[in-house]
């Protein structure tokens, strides 16, 4: 049975969007931009790209294509019941996850990484 690619990760973020949705086109290059500033300062954020092992302790950040046909990807929008892009997630290890819909503020984006930040501790 191969490992659990989530072992040592305490919390992940998770954003669905879509080609050619306007809201998810500014919104996505805006929590970038704070992810860098974050890793500039040591903070172990991750934009996860298929194949990059992750290692205990870094925050992941997965971006879905909400039209993809993956049957994972499909699966996992039907469970948070994804119906508006952009719609991003924070899903903790313990506790209770949050639900942010639309394209987030600049204050909004930064409270969601310190609100990850936080539960990686």
């Amino acid at each position: 049975m191969p490992a659990d690619p989530l072992a040592g990760i305490n919390v992940a973020i998770v954003i669905f969007a879509m080609p050619g949705c306007p809201a998810c086109h500014e919104y996505l290059p805006r929590v970038y931009k704070q992810i860098e500033g974050y890793q500039q300062l040591g903070i172990p954020f991750v934009v996860y790209q298929d194949g990059v092992a992750l290692s205990p302790g870094q925050i992941p950040v997965f971006v879905y294509d909400s039209t993809s046909k993956d049957p994972d990807v499909q699966a996992m929008a039907d469970k948070h019941q994804i119906r508006n892009l952009p719609t991003t997630l924070l899903l903790p290890k313990v506790g209770f996850p949050a639900r942010y819909e639309g394209s987030l503020p600049p204050g909004d984006i930064y409270n969601l990484l310190n609100a990850a930040m936080a539960t990686n501790r």
